[in-house]
């Protein structure tokens, strides 16, 4: 954070500014208004006011990297919102994304990756195929058009989606057999998961069925992305300690909405309820805080990422 001096007509006026970067380009940004000097000269009783925004602005600058700084956000009600721009994200899936690292299952495709050579991100695709599963059963498509509305954009296209599902097709016994290893270190359940409430799940939460895929590579896929979504869905349930429903999970999951602050974070637009205070304490970070910085965010997606 910077002081900065406006002189127009005789009158110095004090500014908080803050190097950031929009758009790949760096800016200054006011981040408060402190006032002309002769005015606050007259109420910081004979303190020079020069001297005392310097203080505050390292007072500023350590809150802010404590991420304990409080942000004003201004808005007007007389400006349109930009056409084409995104507001509002889901982040129900940062959750699931801990799980699936957790797992290994990135690691899982890499291996994959290393084997065929192609050039689309598996991983991404996958995980979005799972997140989406869990979260909002939809078709392939949807799922691209719907994983949009996470922070963390897709890097692929729609085709790609097809692409993968004929490599986790060919890869099905080797995705299983490496997932069997690495769940058994992750505390998954010890007691016999049972088989009815299992397929209930993949049937009605998950939409399983029906399948409108001919290849057959691609029809294994569907089913792999299905098991895993539902192994990843049940250690989540575990995690929650047992005490939620299905039909629960998904929906609060679902309902975990964010609305952007710009060029400042993200504001919580969901109910904080018992589930989200359980969950936030099952993983060890929150985002129910009444503002989430955009460094704050990135600390997150690395945490769901170890």
């Amino acid at each position: 954070m910077t002081l900065t001096k406006s002189s127009p007509k005789n009158s110095t006026s004090l500014y908080v500014t803050k190097s950031v970067r929009e758009d790949g380009k760096k800016r200054s940004k006011v981040i408060e208004k402190l006032g002309a000097s002769a005015e606050l000269g007259k109420k910081l009783d004979g303190r020079y006011p020069i001297k005392w925004a310097e203080e505050y602005v390292k007072k500023l600058t350590r809150l802010d990297k404590e991420g304990r700084r409080e942000i004003i956000v201004k808005y007007s009600p007389y400006l349109l919102i930009n056409r084409g721009e995104q507001r509002l994200y889901s982040g129900g899936y940062l959750f699931l994304q801990r799980i699936y690292h957790d797992l290994g299952i990135d690691k899982i495709c890499k291996k994959i990756t290393d084997r065929h050579k192609f050039e689309f991100d598996i991983d991404s695709i996958l995980s979005r195929l799972i997140y989406v599963r869990i979260i909002l059963p939809a078709s392939k498509i949807a799922t691209y058009e719907l994983s949009k509305k996470f922070f963390e954009q897709p890097n692929f296209e729609v085709q790609h989606i097809y692409r993968a599902l004929e490599v986790i097709g060919v890869e099905t016994d080797f995705i299983q057999a490496e997932l069997y290893k690495r769940s058994t270190k992750v505390a998954v359940n010890h007691r016999r998961w049972e088989i009815e409430e299992c397929f209930r799940i993949m049937k009605h939460e998950f939409k399983a069925r029906p399948v409108f895929i001919k290849r057959d590579e691609r029809i294994k896929a569907h089913f792999m992305t299905c098991f895993i979504s539902l192994l990843v869905y049940r250690i989540l349930e575990k995690r929650l300690g047992e005490k939620y429903t299905c039909p629960q999970i998904v929906k609060e999951l679902h309902d975990m909405s964010f609305l952007e602050a710009p060029r400042e974070g993200y504001i919580p637009a969901y109910t904080r309820t018992d589930f989200t205070d359980a969950l936030h304490d099952a993983f060890g970070f929150r985002t129910d805080y009444q503002i989430l910085t955009h460094s704050y965010m990135k600390n997150i997606f690395r945490l769901t990422k170890k």
